[in-house]
């Protein structure tokens, strides 16, 4: 014998439907999901996480091993091009040598070492940045003047309707 709630056609009734989290306003209600006063606010929400154990962010934090000597030489190409290590040897204030060593893997990059090569890094992409961003910006406004000028300037004149005499 079929009952008439395993049809799945047929409405659900008030004890199979899940509970409303929602008032009619669109706030949170007290007392859904387990959580007696509702949904907690931004600021409730904010002590908590400042309360919180800090070690599973700190963990993934200490798991990063530095810079490797693939990356160094792609932010180095990205930054100075293909013939990147005596710019960027000049910049950092050191020999092209040890620049070599560090893309080897001979020797490894200290921290204060890669704090450093990222503020260079970071400095010359910026400035490229902006140059690129200055070209975009006029490339687009040759584009708007050649649009501007295929638009008309005023609607050509056209003799008006004659009056009309039927009244």
């Amino acid at each position: 014998m079929i009952m008439l709630t395993d049809d799945p056609r047929s409405p659900l009734t008030p004890w199979q439907r899940p509970p409303v989290a929602r008032n009619p306003k669109g706030q949170w209600m007290a007392g859904v999901s387990g959580n007696p006063r509702g949904r907690p606010t931004r600021a409730a929400l904010a002590v908590k996480r400042a309360a919180t154990d800090r070690r599973a962010e700190l963990k993934r934090i200490a798991s990063y091993e530095g810079l490797t000597p693939h990356y160094f030489v792609r932010l180095a190409r990205v930054a100075y091009g293909n013939s990147w290590q005596g710019p960027f040897a000049a910049d950092l204030r050191m020999s092209r040598r040890g620049m070599i060593r560090w893309a080897k893997g001979e020797h490894q990059i200290s921290h204060e070492k890669e704090m450093r090569i990222l503020a260079v890094c970071l400095r010359r992409t910026r400035d490229a940045y902006a140059m690129v961003r200055a070209m975009y910006r006029r490339a687009a406004a040759d584009q708007a003047r050649q649009e501007l000028e295929r638009i008309r300037r005023h609607l050509p004149l056209t003799p008006p309707e004659p009056r009309r005499r039927a009244y």
